[in-house]
């Protein structure tokens, strides 16, 4: 009985997991997956694992950008292409400085959703459940997880804003896979 509640209790957690961080786009091809064990009869389940903050990702499949995504540029890709499209000090400074902030803001809300996650888990793992702590537990993860969106899309819409109208055009025919023409 124990080992079936701490399958279960894995299981909700990576459910958790995989709805808070999908909305990140980090269940698309070419990004590490792990599996879990398979023993003892349970049906195997996969978690995406997303690269740790700051470091590259890997580009999506061509035509697998949201439409929001088509408008932004990522640091990395920006990082990885500085020199092509002509990157400034003074603009690497800055965007290097939006991620550092998002980042530091990022890790501390992971910490608090962590903790929740885990009271939601407990809250759930009784005979009974309490419907209005498990809600507002629910709600304070759903609230977390939008905070952490804002804070991507605002760092996402700063490092653009420190990009020429000449940048942009040149790193969207990067990650189309052309190489940039003069305009």
């Amino acid at each position: 009985m124990r080992e079936k509640v701490r399958g279960c209790r894995w299981g909700l957690g990576l459910v958790v997991l995989c709805a808070l961080i999908a909305p990140f786009g980090c269940d698309r091809p070419g990004r590490e997956s792990k599996t879990s064990p398979a023993g003892s009869g349970e049906k195997a389940q996969t978690m995406i694992v997303p690269p740790p903050p700051g470091q590259p990702q890997p580009p999506p499949p061509p035509g697998q950008e949201s439409p929001i995504e088509a408008y932004l540029f990522p640091p990395d890709l920006i990082m990885v292409h500085q020199t092509e499209i002509g990157i400034r000090d003074e603009q690497r400074e800055d965007i290097i400085k939006a991620v550092q902030e998002a980042q530091s803001k990022i890790m501390r809300l992971q910490w608090e959703m962590h903790q929740a996650t885990a009271l939601l888990e407990s809250l759930l793992a009784g005979s009974r459940v309490d419907a209005a702590k498990t809600l507002d537990t629910s709600k304070r993860i759903t609230e977390i997880e939008g905070e952490i969106k804002r804070i991507h899309l605002a760092m996402l819409i700063g490092i653009k804003n420190q990009l020429s109208e000449e940048q942009q055009h040149q790193l969207s025919e990067l990650r189309r896979g052309r190489a940039p023409q003069g305009r």
